[in-house]
């Protein structure tokens, strides 16, 4: 037991240090790279070709931080809540939220528990017993549950009484938490995006699969409502030509910019592959890079051009404009051929958002399982290859996927268990046939601590970092047909994986192998035993949490990984122009991954609500977790991330019922605890709170749930205040906002190379600047078979 007191002073000291040396790292990379640290402000200010859904740059804070150490920390405090909501997004604001809502909980019950159950605790009978008896406890641990015997029954009325504030303050904040996501999801409902005039159909059968059909349909129901109809197309070859495109763009670019960085502004030279030569064919007569470059961007735009229209011609989107079909026609007849990239989703865009909102919660099909309408999301949220898949093959990818996350639950279940044996070498050095551990009782109490105390929590915080890597790679392979729904999936598995391996199979091993000699010696005595050793299991977790809040945030804040691979791309790239340099910028690492903070805090939290009247102390733990990640975060979201969708908050319905699990499971270790104390009304009452939780989850998502999916038809003229008496009409650039990215024309590049428009008329390739430098009046191509062969004007 001293040892792992030891244990967590030696945390508690290496944290401190490693905050310190983080905060270091943090002040000198911010000023080594700020195109990092303030991407959303080179994003906002320089042509990247980022904006938001509605078509406006990138908001960044205008109090940016300035030079001097912890300037961060005001200029994060400047930015407000609503501003992160109106600028940023709804994700946003309800996740930051959500931490500053638990860093509040839990500040709460940590002056709640600490003016009542430490105090009693600390009187209880099992630090006065004999070091040889296994009740016996010390250090940090007699501020705890473990303190207690059977017989301190008044103690444990003390528990519950304190038990029932816990309940309170905690059902006050989770209703309060769901009441303020449903204001920020009825307002982003409400608000003038593409995605609220839109709703998608999925499944769409094949009888159906035309543009003209989709519209009439809907026609039909809201007579003079519909804006647009479209089936949407999947076009990889086009997808391909932009890419060409743009690498023939960069290319060109760079060959500009080392003709003007030689000495004698000696032009390039690239020797091509020999015409008709195949894939091993060799090489061209040498040609001038910066000509050659320009001839194939200006080749494959056109090709790009010929496919967009052939596809636009082949499957048009229908508008109000071009097709009339009164309520109570006939549906036209499926006479035409299908593309061969048409899909089974669907894009309806509406003239009014009250309409969309009435369309998305309309059964519209008499059929189930096709034709399923829902709520669109954003454009930049659709997860294009997914959708020519069949949702025949869904349900074994699926179940598939669930089959490999239980057996990767159980193999780190084993390595879970070699953790905990690690942090209690002690105990096992006592039990017949692991005597070859005595030599680990003769070392000094630091070096116990470290090995017992300080590395069984670090080693699974590290290894636990790969497993939503591996879900994302399986999810992949599944039928999501929206980006958030593969983020909330991975969210769910990897809370999952660190509910079963990261508490539960501890939480069991640590209790059993700290008390192993004495429960084979004396197995009748295992509920007195578990009485002591389930709380001592504390000792891990406030490790954990330690560990999470002064290594995990702190190290997430240097952006360390982001800067290494930063480094390593430009040792292999060497970035001349702007857009190589933007490109790194837009590379891994720039994203703010919810699903993975939602899943860890999570864990926090369960760790701290099931011991928050077991062992008080977690309680400042995890307020001082909180404190760390809310800053972090805030910072992160607000500086130096950029995520290209949101969801209106979605993924905090699935937090909700992560912590009511959370809450429910701690209210059955309750039961549990005092039926092994042997204070069966205690634990009958606790059984009362578990029923009462129940019920309560089930009344704030039957109240909430609808109102913040679909919002209010009252609430669609007002986004933030603004819009209040304005008619609700869409923006004309929204009707083709839902178009596949390859079908999405070619806009004119600007200037990235790195060279000033003066340095390259002096060069004399003006004439390679000019996006149309010749005549394509009717270009005759023929394309890959599948693709019509058509004249381009």
């Amino acid at each position: 037991m001293a040892a792992s007191s030891t244990g967590l002073l030696v945390s508690l000291i290496i944290g401190g240090v490693m905050l310190v040396l983080m905060s270091t790292l943090f002040e000198l990379f911010r000023r080594w790279h700020p195109r990092i640290f303030r991407l959303r402000e080179y994003v906002a200010t320089h042509d990247y070709g980022v904006v938001t859904p509605s078509g406006k740059p990138i908001w960044y804070p205008p109090s940016a931080p300035s030079s001097l150490p912890l300037s961060w920390i005001p200029a994060t405090w400047k930015i407000r809540e609503i501003e992160i909501a109106k600028h940023i997004s709804v994700d946003a604001v309800v996740y930051l939220r959500y931490l500053r809502s638990q860093l509040l909980l839990f500040t709460a019950l940590t002056v709640l528990t600490f003016c009542t159950l430490m105090p009693v605790y600390a009187t209880g009978p099992n630090k006065n017993r004999e070091e040889s008896d296994p009740r016996y406890i010390d250090g940090v641990l007699v501020l705890s549950m473990s303190n207690l015997d059977s017989d301190s029954n008044a103690k444990l009325w003390v528990t519950w009484i304190v038990e029932v504030f816990i309940m309170i303050i905690v059902y006050s904040f989770y209703y309060s938490d769901f009441q303020r996501y449903s204001f920020y999801a009825q307002k982003d409902l409400a608000s003038r995006a593409p995605k609220a005039f839109a709703v998608i159909i999925y499944d769409v059968p094949e009888r159906l699969r035309r543009s003209e059909i989709i519209y009439s349909i809907f026609d039909r129901i809201y007579p003079g409502e519909v804006a647009s109809a479209r089936i949407l197309q999947v076009v990889p070859e086009a997808l391909k030509k932009k890419m060409a495109y743009t690498g023939a763009l960069t290319n060109r670019e760079l060959a500009i910019w080392r003709t003007n960085a030689a000495s004698n502004h000696e032009q390039p030279t690239i020797r091509p592959k020999a015409e008709g030569a195949g894939p091993c064919g060799g090489k061209g007569e040498p040609r001038n890079a910066v000509e050659y470059w320009h001839e194939q961007e200006q080749q494959l735009r056109t090709e790009h051009e010929i496919l967009v229209k052939q596809y636009a011609e082949a499957a048009p989107t229908v508008f109000e404009d071009s097709l009339n079909i009164g309520a109570g026609e006939k549906l036209p007849t499926d006479d035409t051929e299908y593309t061969s990239a048409s899909t089974r989703v669907a894009i309806v865009m509406f003239k009014t958002l009250h309409t969309a909102s009435q369309a998305a919660q309309t059964q519209i099909w008499y059929r189930p399982g096709e034709f399923i309408v829902k709520r669109a999301p954003e454009p930049a949220a659709i997860n294009w290859p997914k959708l020519m898949r069949s949702k025949k093959t869904d349900l074994p990818a699926k179940m598939i996927v669930l089959g490999i996350v239980v057996l990767i639950c159980l193999f780190w279940g084993a390595i879970s268990v070699a953790i905990s044996a690690l942090g209690n070498l002690t105990a096992l050095s006592q039990v017949s046939g692991f005597q070859w551990l005595e030599p680990v009782l003769t070392w000094p109490a630091w070096l116990l601590g470290l090995i017992e105390g300080f590395l069984p929590p670090l080693l699974l915080m590290i290894l636990a970092k790969l497993a939503p890597v591996i879900f994302r790679v399986m999810l992949n392979m599944c039928r999501y047909l929206w980006l958030m729904e593969i983020e909330i999936a991975v969210r769910n598995y990897y809370y999952l994986f660190l509910f079963l391996t990261s508490f539960v199979f501890i939480l069991v091993s640590g209790s059993i192998l700290s008390q192993l000699q004495t429960l084979i010696e004396n197995p009748t005595q295992i509920l007195d035993i578990l009485a002591t050793s389930i709380p001592a299991q504390a000792l891990f977790f406030l490790n954990l949490v330690l560990q999470s809040s002064f290594i995990g945030f702190p190290l997430q804040h240097t952006q360390l990984p982001r800067v290494l691979l930063r480094w390593i791309l430009l040792l292999v790239v060497r970035p001349k122009t702007d857009r190589q340099r933007q490109k790194i910028d837009l590379g891994p690492g720039h994203f703010f991954l919810y699903f993975k903070f939602y899943a860890l805090s999570m864990l926090t939290s369960l760790i701290a609500i099931v011991y928050s009247s077991i062992a008080p102390l977690i309680n400042l733990f995890a307020a001082v977790y909180f404190l760390i990640a809310y800053w972090v975060c805030k910072h992160e979201i607000a500086f130096t991330h950029i995520v290209p969708f949101q969801s209106g908050g979605l993924m905090w319905r699935g937090c909700f019922w992560g912590l009511m699990i959370n809450l429910f499971f701690k209210q059955l270790c309750m039961i549990g605890l005092f039926s092994v104390f042997k204070a069966p009304v205690q634990a009958a009452l606790e059984a009362i709170f578990l029923l009462s939780s129940i019920f309560l989850a089930v009344l704030v998502h039957k109240r909430f749930s609808r109102l913040s999916r679909h919002g209010a038809l009252m609430s669609v003229f007002d986004s933030y205040g603004s819009t209040i008496g304005k008619e609700d009409e869409i923006a004309p650039r929204y009707l083709k906002a839902y178009t596949y990215p390859g079908l999405v024309p070619i806009q004119d590049p600007t200037n990235l190379s790195g060279v000033t428009d003066a340095e390259i008329a002096a060069l004399g390739f003006e004439r390679y600047m000019v996006p149309r430098p010749f005549d394509t009046e009717d270009p005759k191509i023929t394309h890959k078979e599948g693709v019509p062969e058509m004249e381009h004007a």
